[in-house]
């Protein structure tokens, strides 16, 4: 499938081998040196003033990333705004709105008003009720001054093959971690050495908060609603499919739950399915005798009714394995500074 997310992990890694895609990375590789040229410029201008950074009356706390695919934002996102309003603050978020799965999961999750536009600064200034704002995907929106920058990292591919994008999957150079106020290491439980890269990610952005997160499988959704119990994958055959930006986390959790995954199918990150594809994939998933069709919560918001029968729905939860207290208190701190100032 062209633009598979897989097959361009693959490219980029070098897993793909042979004269076309060594020439395929080599054009890659020269296209990533112009685009780190003008991430370069783009920074010098907002860190001389050459651009402005619009400072708004209300902290705002950033919850970015400096790589492309799912590192987590969006449930990061809405737990951040769950132990804001457990502090007795008022938070909306602003997001720029890639897909309407990623608002209507933002809204789930959160609780808060969801304020939606590409001029985020702008709409900083007009959202209402809030004390202070959430900044979904915000580590490269440079124009809006925020008070608490929150990166996070994927721990299975956390410095995205080492190349800028398209090379690689890094939206801006390594080295930018060091904006960052503290850092939050995801998926932690399916990755072989999380120790090895916190102590790298320690050694390019200095000594600040590393919290550990995983997303706990949480419940298995029948179409129907039902929670069929966790346990009801061991041993099952599974076909699986996705559209998001790290489909191998999301197999390897079923995997860890014990199913087989007979097929996997993945898609474009934010991709609506049609009613073919889901016809295609309900056929193969019979010709492979598999038990049961899985897919994301975040996918299952882009499946037009009537949802297909036999599809089952895994849903996660934000678990910190370690640093949550910190991190907490380093966003709480942050808050009481910017209203003070």
């Amino acid at each position: 499938m062209i633009g598979n997310p897989e097959r361009l992990c693959q490219i980029a890694s070098g897993e793909l081998r042979g004269l076309r895609f060594s020439v395929a990375r080599g054009i890659l590789r020269a296209l990533s040196v112009a685009y780190g040229a003008a991430v370069w410029v783009r920074g010098r201008c907002y860190g001389s003033g050459l651009f402005a950074r619009r400072k708004v009356g209300r902290p705002v706390i950033s919850v970015g990333n400096i790589t492309v695919g799912g590192t987590g934002k969006t449930p990061l996102a809405g737990w951040l705004c769950r132990k804001l309003r457990e502090a007795g603050r008022s938070p909306a978020v602003l997001t720029r709105g890639y897909g309407a799965d990623e608002v209507e999961l933002l809204e789930r999750y959160s609780g808060a008003p969801v304020h939606v536009g590409v001029d985020r600064a702008e709409l900083a200034e007009r959202v209402e009720g809030a004390d202070c704002l959430v900044l979904d995907d915000g580590f490269q929106y440079l124009r809006l001054r925020r008070d608490v920058d929150l990166v996070l990292m994927d721990a299975t591919n956390p410095f995205g093959f080492g190349a800028l994008l398209p090379r690689g999957l890094l939206r801006e150079p390594v080295a930018s971690l060091g904006r960052a106020d503290a850092i939050l290491l995801t998926r932690v439980d399916l990755s072989d050495a999380p120790e090895a890269v916190a102590s790298q990610i320690e050694r390019v952005a200095g000594k600040r908060p590393i919290a550990w997160v995983r997303f706990r499988p949480a419940a298995l959704l029948s179409a129907d609603g039902r929670d069929l119990g966790l346990d009801w994958l061991r041993g099952k055959r599974v076909g699986a499919f996705c559209g998001i930006g790290n489909p191998s986390a999301f197999y390897r959790t079923l995997e860890r739950l014990g199913a087989e995954v007979v097929l996997r199918q993945s898609f474009r990150d934010h991709h609506w399915f049609a009613p073919e594809e889901l016809d295609r994939l309900a056929r193969e998933t019979r010709r492979l005798r598999a038990d049961l069709t899985v897919t994301t919560e975040k996918d299952a918001i882009r499946i037009r009714p009537p949802v297909p029968e036999g599809l089952c729905v895994l849903r996660n939860e934000v678990e910190f394995v370690s640093g949550e207290g910190e991190l907490v208190s380093l966003v709480m701190d942050g808050i009481r500074r910017a209203s003070q100032a």
